[in-house]
């Protein structure tokens, strides 16, 4: 049984040594005196993006700012030309509606960046921005400007945020 194995061990490497050999360069005598051979690899672009977590605003926090939570992007490797992008969408242009199915009933409210205290955040727009060479990035969201005018009914009012992270050429 060893004799077996070892012959087939034996062929096994014999076969790789003639396929490792049938596919390099011959460098011949009566021809060039040289070769080369070409080492590449493909680096997929890679990160961790990190959106908030649910937000449960308490009653007593509906007349003031509250804080979302972070986006943060780490160990961010993408082309030096390229920028990773955090966009937001609500599901109800930002507004919270009661979920009791008995009326239009909601509840208005406003995001914006730390970065670009101010601004409102519009469907789309963009949340955070990494750049090529950077490898990590963070922006803290801020609910504002709750509006309850329209909230006649008790109940749980909802709204979903997407974020979605895109990877493409700076400026495009």
């Amino acid at each position: 049984m060893k004799k077996i194995l070892s012959c087939v061990m034996a062929l096994s490497i014999a076969a790789c040594t003639v396929l490792s050999a049938s596919a390099a360069t011959a460098i011949t005598s009566g021809g060039d005196s040289s070769g080369t051979a070409t080492v590449s690899t493909n680096r997929a672009p890679a990160y961790t993006v990190t959106i908030p977590d649910n937000k449960v605003i308490q009653s007593a926090e509906l007349s003031g700012n509250v804080v979302l939570g972070n986006v943060e992007a780490s160990d961010v490797v993408i082309g030096d030309t390229d920028n990773l992008t955090v966009t937001i969408k609500s599901a109800n242009s930002f507004a919270m509606k009661c979920d009791d199915g008995k009326g239009d009933h909601s509840i208005s409210y406003k995001v914006e960046t730390e970065t670009n205290s101010g601004t409102d955040l519009t469907d789309g727009a963009t949340v955070l921005t990494v750049k090529g060479g950077s490898s990590s990035g963070t922006e803290t969201l801020t609910i504002k400007d709750i509006n309850t005018g329209s909230a006649a009914c008790a109940g749980n009012y909802l709204d979903t945020l997407t974020f979605t992270v895109a990877v493409g050429p700076a400026g495009a």
